[in-house]
């Protein structure tokens, strides 16, 4: 598909928002308090659809992809990363371990929209499993034995091992416009235009017109891994 049948796409989904979403728009500065981490443990149960972990792997806060085999991020997983990245408002890194555990999990949570995981609403709640959104996390960050809590985006229900999110309408802080990836070093980085979120509009010819732009960022990957999301 084109960029063009891309952002189509895009616009027309967020113009309708999936019946899972959740309520009110997400701003860059309204993050939770800086969450603590313990010593890595084994790794979180692997999302269903996320890449295999596979044998030998390191893990934990203080690890480096240097040295590590191949990790799960390819050119397409990290399309949908850097445009998860713009849409949950992630502030920028070079060390991934640098965000906070809820900065991740709305990451995480905005990939799995952005690649069709999420399960339907029950009751006007989405529940998602602790082990699968950590799955997530872990496939994303490289970052595993961290215990699921509470977001933005939801509640962490420790008993039911879920998350849990309202079923109502909720929008993305940037919308991204993923570019093409270049090769650097042992790895790609990829860039992506940063778009206000409101502004999009089209006409009965299939037209888009696009809104302004307010930012751009580059996403780098080094051996399959996640190393930093920085401003351009």
């Amino acid at each position: 598909m084109g960029e063009k049948g891309r952002l189509a796409v895009w616009a027309a989904g967020f113009l309708g928002m999936a019946v899972f979403c959740i309520g009110a728009a997400l701003l860059p500065g309204e993050r939770a308090p800086e969450a603590g981490r313990g010593e890595s443990v084994p790794a979180a149960e692997t999302a269903e659809g996320a890449p295999e972990r596979q044998d030998g792997e390191e893990t934990g806060a203080g690890s480096s992809p240097s040295g590590r085999i191949a990790g799960p991020v390819d050119e397409a997983l990290a399309a949908d990363i850097v445009r998860a990245f713009a849409e949950a408002g992630t502030p920028f890194f070079e060390d991934p371990a640098s965000l906070t555990l809820p900065q991740m999990e709305e990451a995480a949570i905005w990939l799995m929209i952005e690649r069709g995981e999420m399960p339907g609403p029950e009751g006007g709640k989405v529940y998602l499993a602790g082990g699968t959104l950590m799955g997530w996390v872990e496939t994303v960050f490289g970052l595993s034995g961290l215990p699921p809590e509470d977001c933005a985006l939801g509640e962490y229900d420790a008993e039911s091992d879920r998350m849990v999110l309202p079923a109502a309408a909720f929008f993305p802080v940037y919308a991204p416009v993923a570019g093409e990836a270049e090769a650097d070093g042992e790895g790609f980085v990829l860039p992506v235009s940063l778009l206000s979120p409101k502004g999009w509009e089209g006409d009965v010819q299939g037209n888009l017109y696009l809104p302004e732009q307010v930012g751009a960022a580059v996403l780098a990957v080094e051996n399959g891994w996640v190393r930093a999301y920085l401003g351009k």
